[in-house]
């Protein structure tokens, strides 16, 4: 299967081009996409590190927002698969031949590789990745083997191209840090029909950079949480499944608020949950080939 692998960066040229190094070293016959969002400043000093490869196109978005630098990457995207990983992994051996397996497989619309963590902790024992009846991400993807799962991690995931073009790609709607974008994304593939599949031996280091990306204060990083939690609810779960994220935020809206000392804290984040849940009933903001910002036809800028 010809492989097109995305990279999409935003202000991390060093660890970016890293990424870049270990993707060429595995990819073989296919193609590296690499979208950055950066300043001039950090792409020209992104591009002074990047080697020399016909396999390797460096693009620049002018919009910060890592659903739509993902949905440029599908639309320029040559292969039958595509793996995104973040700009700040270190790919571990075999990990693009164990993707390329994956997909291959009868039936699979998305795969989702082993995550080692340099911060993040796994917040269950066994091998699993999916968003609780209370909107919580319960995850861990440090283990071996090949098994099912119910959604996919963005640092370390890979699609069918055509499954995720029918599916329509990443939401706009996801805005701010864009959490869960990955998941809505593969909740839409599964909807198609295929499967999601968990592939021990397709194995990053995810480095979780301190700066850069889609990294804000801790306060903005939280409300956006909230925020998309309740979007991706209302989008997937129905009212039932807003009633029970919404008490499950409410009790970690107190918490914070006790932590921050902060006796306003807990109204404002259950309102950006509840925001979330408005921003659902807009039409969702997907990929279309027809759309001229995902022509395949673009040059490098």
């Amino acid at each position: 299967m010809f492989l097109t692998v995305a990279i999409c960066t935003a202000a991390r040229p060093g660890p970016c081009a890293d990424a870049v190094g270990d993707v060429l070293e595995q990819l073989g016959e296919g193609e590296l996409i690499v979208v950055d969002q950066s300043s001039k400043a950090h792409r020209s000093e992104l591009r002074a590190l990047l080697p020399q490869d016909a396999r390797l196109r460096l693009y620049a978005s002018g919009v910060r927002s890592l659903p739509h630098a993902r949905n440029l990457a599908l639309g320029w995207a040559k292969g039958a698969g595509i793996v995104y990983f973040d700009d700040d992994v270190r790919l571990k051996s075999g990990c693009l031949d164990a993707h390329r397996e994956a997909l291959s497989t009868d039936g699979v619309g998305g795969v989702v590789g082993r995550i080692t963590e340099r911060s993040n902790r796994p917040n269950r024992p066994a091998v699993i990745n999916t968003i609780g009846p209370g909107g919580r991400v319960l995850t861990n993807l440090d283990g071996p083997g090949d098994q099912a799962v119910d959604s996919l991690k963005g640092c370390n995931m890979a699609f069918r191209r055509q499954a995720l073009v029918q599916a329509g790609g990443f939401d706009l709607r996801y805005r701010g840090t864009a959490f869960l974008e990955d998941a809505d994304a593969a909740e839409r593939v599964r909807r198609l029909g295929l499967q999601l599949r968990f592939a021990g031996a397709a194995a990053v280091h995810h480095l979780s950079a301190p700066a850069g990306g889609v990294r804000m204060p801790k306060r903005v990083h939280t409300w956006w949480r909230f925020h998309n939690t309740g979007l991706f609810l209302a989008s997937h779960r129905g009212r039932i499944g807003v009633m029970r994220g919404r008490v499950t935020f409410a009790a970690i809206a107190v918490r914070l608020a006790l932590r921050w000392r902060d006796r306003h804290a807990a109204a404002w984040l259950l309102a950006a949950f509840d925001e979330g849940v408005r921003a659902a009933s807009s039409p969702p903001s997907l990929f279309s080939e027809s759309d001229p910002r995902y022509n395949r036809g673009l040059e490098k800028r």
